[in-house]
This record gives C-alpha cells, sequence and structure tokens, in this order.
C-alpha cells in the first residue's frame, strides 16, 4: 500500500484535474485504499488553491479554490477567493450561499445568519421559531451503551437520526429519552413509507426533517408534527455531508444557542450502528465494518471533508462533542482517522476470512 501511496505523491499535480484527481480518490476509497484515496484528495485541494490564485476572474474555479481554502481552513485564502468572487458576480446566490459559509466558518454566528441568501418559507419560519434560542442535542445512530442518553434529557431539543420508531430501535429506552425532531435521508423517507401509517409512526414528533423533496412523504403531514426539507451546507469541496453535520448546520442557521452531539464516531469503532439500525431483525448484526458497507457511504460523503469542517466549528466553540467524537474529531489529525477506519476494515477482513464467511 505504502508504494502506491509514494508513486500517487510523485505524480505532477497538473496531471489531472481537480475533478479527476476526486474521482480518483472515490475508486481509491472504493476498492478500501484510503490511505492512497487520501492522497489523492489532497491532490485535489492542492490544484484547485493553484488554479484560484492564477484564474481571479473565473467564477467557477474560484468557488472551488474557495471550497478548498474552507478545507483547509486558511483565512487568508478564504478572504483571497471570496474577494475575487465578490467583484465578478457579488449577487450570485452560489457567491452568497459561500459568503454566509465563510462568516460561519469564521465563528460569525449573526452575520452568518443574515447574509444567508434564501428567504425563509413558511414551514422554515415555523421551525425557525421553534428552534431559536435553545439548545439541542443530536444523537447519532453509533453503537452505544444507554448512558449517553442521560445526558442528552438536559436539552430542550433531542434530534434523533433517521428514528423509525420501531421495536429495532433498540437505542430508545423512553424512561430515559425523548424524541423532539428526526431528519430522514433519502433512504428512511422511501422506508417510513412502507409503514401501515406513518402519520401514527410520526406523532410523538414536533418535526419531521428530510434532506430531499419527496412529494408523497410530505403529503404525510398534518397538525402534530410539520415536515420540512433542511437547508444544506454549500460549502463543501464535493459531495454532500452525512445526516449529523447537516443536521448541525441547519440547527446553527436557524438559531440554536447551543448544540452538542452525541453516539457518532464517523465509522471509526469495530461496529457503526447499533444493531437495526440498518436492518429489520435486531439481532442481526452485519454492522461490522465490511468494505461493502462503507461503500455506499464514501459514494455519497467525503468523510474527510466532513471531519474538518466539524472540527473546526468545534474549535470555534460552535459546537460541542461527547468525549468519544471530540477524541475522534479533535486529538486525531487526518490520517489518524483514516488509518483507523483502514484498520477495521482489515481487522474484519481477516476474521472473516479465518471463519470463511
Amino acid at each position: 500500500f505504502q508504494t502506491l501511496q509514494d508513486e500517487i505523491k510523485a505524480l505532477p499535480i497538473d496531471l489531472l484535474n481537480v475533478q479527476d484527481w476526486l474521482c480518483l480518490n472515490d475508486i481509491l476509497n472504493w476498492n478500501g485504499l484510503l490511505h492512497s484515496g487520501y492522497v489523492s484528495r489532497e491532490k485535489a485541494v492542492d490544484l484547485a488553491i493553484t488554479q484560484g490564485k492564477e484564474n481571479p476572474k473565473k467564477k467557477d474555479i474560484l468557488k472551488t479554490a474557495l471550497k478548498a481554502a474552507l478545507d483547509r481552513n486558511n483565512k487568508t485564502l478564504i478572504d483571497e477567493f471570496l474577494g475575487n468572487l465578490k467583484k465578478i458576480c457579488p449577487d450570485a446566490i452560489d457567491v452568497r450561499e459561500l459568503e454566509s459559509c465563510c462568516e460561519l466558518m469564521n465563528g460569525n454566528l449573526e452575520t452568518f445568519r443574515q447574509k444567508w441568501p434564501h428567504p425563509a418559507s413558511t414551514a422554515e419560519h415555523s421551525f425557525r421559531k421553534y428552534i431559536n434560542h435553545k439548545t439541542v442535542g443530536i444523537v447519532g445512530p453509533g453503537y452505544y451503551s444507554e448512558d449517553h442518553l442521560d445526558n442528552t434529557r438536559d436539552f430542550d431539543v433531542h434530534v434523533r437520526i433517521n428514528w423509525r420508531n420501531n421495536a429495532t430501535d433498540n437505542t430508545v429506552n423512553p424512561k430515559k429519552t425523548k424524541i423532539d425532531v428526526t431528519l430522514y435521508n433519502a433512504h428512511s423517507a422511501r422506508l417510513m413509507l412502507t409503514k401501515p401509517s406513518i402519520s401514527e409512526h410520526l406523532q410523538e414528533l414536533d418535526f419531521c426533517l428530510i434532506r430531499r423533496q419527496n412529494s408523497n412523504f410530505q403529503h404525510t403531514n398534518n397538525s402534530r408534527f410539520a415536515i420540512r426539507k433542511i437547508s444544506e451546507y454549500p460549502g463543501s469541496l464535493y459531495k454532500s455531508l452525512n445526516a449529523i453535520p447537516a443536521m448541525l448546520f441547519d440547527c446553527i442557521l436557524n438559531g440554536s444557542s447551543r448544540v452538542k452531539i452525541y453516539n457518532a464516531d464517523f465509522y471509526s469503532r469495530n461496529k457503526h450502528h447499533h444493531a437495526g439500525y440498518r436492518n429489520t431483525e435486531s439481532h442481526i448484526d452485519n454492522l461490522r465494518p465490511k468494505l461493502r458497507n462503507l461503500q455506499p457511504v464514501m459514494a455519497n460523503h467525503d468523510l474527510i471533508g466532513q471531519i474538518k469542517m466539524m472540527r473546526n466549528l468545534a474549535n470555534k466553540s460552535i459546537i460541542e462533542l461527547d468525549a468519544r467524537l471530540s477524541e475522534v474529531i479533535l486529538s486525531w489529525s487526518d490520517q489518524n482517522y483514516i488509518s483507523t477506519v483502514f484498520s477495521n476494515l482489515i481487522s474484519n477482513l481477516k476474521n472473516e476470512s479465518k471463519h470463511g464467511s
């Protein structure tokens, strides 16, 4: 593996364009070569920054360069690329979105909210009124004990990711926790439509949030709970965020006073999720970090990019992390994180070989 990494490092940066370096990152990650993928990703970031400096009047190049600068958390480059973008297209919605993201990453929360260019819909006004100045605890689907849930009772709003209100979600103890809001990805939204009565399953919630418009799902709306599409973070170099960082961005945008994440370690443990999260049978344990389980995640999300984004927000005290996630994001380097995910994959592969599974 080290030979491949060294060979990719030795390649001239202009051999590929930015998108092709990122495509190579995808190919390598898909095949479990995470360290080599990281090298390719860093080549893409370096090239994007270089091209941004060389092309101060080309919007698309500057947008990619600005996202690369946000990825590196380099304020000097952020200011340079954003300044050039505002010179050539100050009123463009996508530029104004990125400008607001820059304010967020600089820790200027009120300016970030004021500069967000999209007028609030009726549903957004309702959610903003609901969450403004409130504390929010976001509980992820990681593999954990119920002790993690005790601390979340002190928050005004308790968010669960892809909550399905079924027997397989054995992490929920009604005596220990409450659930006010859930965020569904597209897969979970489709799954919930197969329930006999989706409204019945959602009666305990105040809000049901989604990431993609789904007319069939949204027709289940009633007076007890509201369905709303969240605002997505536009500053990622490529791909979308996982549900948890996407949710925290939306909470911050809509005025929450405090956001803390529990029970999420972003694939850095030997088990990625609690039993039943992806299965309908809670006793089925196929959630170990097999490569085929991680491939769909890497196909849709940039694991390193979102770690960097949350690290920046945590370092500026904009978000809080539980002990495990704090270790992963604040104490580990990017390479350490990749090595841990990779080691878990290799360990599982060896165990499968031993048992012939």
